[in-house]
């Protein structure tokens, strides 16, 4: 089987058009990651598998002494990535990223720093990362960091709260629902007109 190296066009994937400026280079995406990271870790182990359809999922895994870190890309998803243990097997990546630059810095890191992600963060996970404290997010929020440290540790939220949240923190909530074969954006604004 011959495999293609012409750009195609993917699908359209809001997550995926907002960082990248070509998404008509989806074909070679992977590919030039994987150049830069051999590049950038010339004693890394990188190994790639192809898919057997276009539309499928591209693997790199990429190994540096010992620490694996594996990287997915879709066209029209964007990148994934986990650093798997053996229960991992068959799972969806813990990290997703629109452009190869945020997966590759991701990437990086993790190989450098020997660390993990992380299936689902927290909210407070969320905020450290950011490197926010919870008075400056607090403040955005116009309440006392106490009530952000209430709110953090929440099982149930309105979805205008967790909208408010993100944004002090400096993101945007954006909703989705996944379904086998394609990924659908929920229209958050018309959840929270009847609010």
């Amino acid at each position: 089987m011959e495999w293609r190296t012409a750009p195609i066009r993917p699908k359209r994937n809001p997550r995926h058009d907002r960082c990248c400026v070509d998404a008509r280079v989806a074909r070679n995406d992977l590919e030039q990651l994987k150049e830069r990271l051999e590049a950038r870790f010339p004693d890394a182990s990188l190994t790639m598998d192809r898919p057997e359809s276009e539309t499928g999922t591209w693997w790199l895994d990429a190994r540096v002494q010992g620490h694996l870190v594996v990287i997915q890309w879709r066209p029209d998803r964007g990148y994934g990535i986990s650093t798997p243990t053996r229960d991992d097997y068959g799972s969806k990546p813990h990290e997703l990223y629109d452009c190869a630059d945020a997966a590759y810095k991701r990437a990086v890191d993790l190989l450098l720093s020997q660390t993990r992600t992380v299936p689902g963060l927290s909210l407070q996970k969320i905020r450290e990362s950011r490197g926010l404290s919870q008075v400056a997010v607090a403040q955005k929020l116009q309440i006392n960091q106490g009530a952000l440290s209430r709110l953090e540790r929440r099982t149930d939220m309105r979805l205008r709260t967790l909208r408010n949240l993100i944004s002090a923190m400096g993101g945007e909530l954006q909703l989705f629902a996944e379904f086998p074969n394609h990924t659908v954006r929920i229209q958050i604004d018309q959840l929270l007109s009847g609010d």
